[in-house]
């Protein structure tokens, strides 16, 4: 009888112990697939590099004009949240979806203009290595035909992955985050050991 009521407290006061979040647990958890590819600066830069980091990561591109803002403006509102954890505990990356345009001239320019330049890590690469990344994410990339003028768009998924200090995919945000509950995330997965 002692040891069943031991055992039950256990459970109590593990299930107590676990945190909850905001965005949508992966499970089970599962390393992120790594990459490298350039970012603003031309700069060689590989998903590993930031271990011991936690990594809020998306898809984007420069011209886009629908879902991209949205979600540069709500990183840009999380990264405001975390203040001086940006950098030092979290970071935040996007990869393109329009490696054809996305140089990286380009992708410096849009990171200057958003403020966003020193707070992230805009990766481009050549379209067949973005595109592995994009399968190993599980995004959809589809390019319209040009139009005249050669202009397109990219419809693509609209994913946060939030990726823990240890490399490995946690949570699942869709478009419609609340940027303070990105950072709460965010913040909690920083003070894991």
């Amino acid at each position: 009888m002692k040891k069943e009521l031991i055992a039950v407290l256990v459970l109590l006061v593990a299930g107590c112990a676990q945190q909850s979040y905001n965005g949508v647990v992966v499970s089970p958890e599962r390393p992120a697939p790594d990459f490298t590819l350039v970012n603003q600066f031309g700069e060689q830069t590989s998903l590993e590099d930031f271990k011991g980091k936690v990594v809020a990561l998306s898809f984007i591109y420069a011209s886009c004009t629908t879902i991209c803002p949205i979600i540069t403006s709500k990183f840009i509102a999380t990264a405001d949240e975390l203040g001086d954890q940006v950098g030092r505990d979290v970071t935040f990356v996007v990869v393109t979806v329009d490696p054809e345009r996305d140089t990286v001239n380009r992708i410096r320019e849009y990171s200057l203009k958003n403020g966003m330049l020193e707070r992230w890590q805009y990766l481009t690469g050549e379209p067949a290595v973005v595109e592995r990344v994009w399968r190993g994410y599980n995004v959809y990339v589809n390019k319209s035909e040009p139009d005249p003028a050669g202009d397109y768009t990219v419809d693509h998924t609209g994913i946060v992955y939030v990726i823990d200090k240890k490399g490995n995919l946690r949570l699942m945000y869709s478009l419609r985050f609340d940027p303070r509950e990105l950072a709460a995330d965010m913040r909690k997965l920083s003070k894991e050991v």
